[in-house]
């Protein structure tokens, strides 16, 4: 499961219903890799910060320029991250309702197939009563003929 970040900056994910077990494995490991990737991110932060704080013969104004560079670069992959999360908690969203539509579709489908079979059992009744209507008339006409 990946995405792709387009002209504007978002990130675009595409989701396959293939099976709920499968696709919450795959959240697991999305979450998982998103959770290392942001301590990579503070890491590397911190170690380019130190870099920065190290280097001496920086002059101040430069020092203050990267370290605002550093700081918005690491507001842009925080708000990253948190997209992410948001799209995360959207598939999971519309995850259920996918699993919501089945069932309801399931409960349709066998409400159908219940009122296909009465609606066959009450022909069969109806059927039975009209052959035992005409039985009883063509009795009662024997009967009218004999006497």
């Amino acid at each position: 499961m990946g995405g792709e970040v387009n002209a504007k900056g978002e990130v675009v994910v595409e989701v396959e219903k293939v099976v709920k077990q499968e696709d919450d494995t795959m959240i697991k490991e999305f979450e998982e890799n998103l959770r290392r990737e942001k301590e990579a991110i503070i890491q590397s932060a911190e170690g380019e910060r130190r870099r920065i704080e190290e280097a001496k013969n920086l002059a101040e104004d430069q020092k203050k320029k990267l370290l605002m560079k550093l700081k918005q670069k690491e507001e842009q992959k925080q708000k990253m991250h948190e997209e992410q999360k948001n799209l995360i908690k959207q598939i999971k969203a519309q995850e259920e309702k996918l699993l919501k539509g089945d069932k309801i579709k399931e409960q349709a489908k066998k409400k159908e197939q219940e009122l296909h079979k009465a609606r066959l059992e009450l022909e069969e009744r109806v059927a039975q009563e009209r052959r035992l209507k005409e039985e009883l008339a063509a009795k009662d006409a024997t009967q009218t003929n004999v006497e």
